[in-house]
């Protein structure tokens, strides 16, 4: 009985998944209405060209792909929001390389006012 409240728990929350998708991907749960406008987030991303190029020069970064979405992810796990934009980096570093990336970014959640997720797909 207590596995059929727990699963039913799951099943409304997303806890469990949402917590290990932060554990691995460094996720965050910023709310849609925290994130900018699409345009917003790409003017933002093109003034801040510079720290994109510093993050590549980062030793095995290995960025492959950095773009505005209105989706936090790729996959299974997307949340989408309409009209609002975040950045993804998509890159095969490890744990450490993308702490350095982070701390390029001076951020743990958002880049220069657009909330990001880092992850390898």
């Amino acid at each position: 009985m207590a596995i059929l409240v727990l699963a039913g728990i799951e099943c409304n929350t997303a806890f469990v998944k949402n917590a290990t998708i932060g554990a691995v991907f460094g996720r965050s749960d910023i709310l849609c209405t925290n994130w900018p406008s699409l345009e917003t987030a790409r003017r933002i991303l093109s003034e801040h060209s510079d720290t994109i190029q510093k993050l590549h020069q980062v030793p095995n970064s290995g960025i492959w792909r950095v773009l505005i979405s209105e989706k936090d992810g790729l996959d299974w796990f997307s949340r989408k929001c309409p009209g609002r934009g975040i950045l993804i980096i998509q890159t095969w570093a490890n744990h450490e390389e993308r702490m350095m990336m982070r701390d390029i970014i001076g951020d743990d959640q958002y880049f220069f006012g657009v909330p990001y997720v880092m992850f390898d797909s």
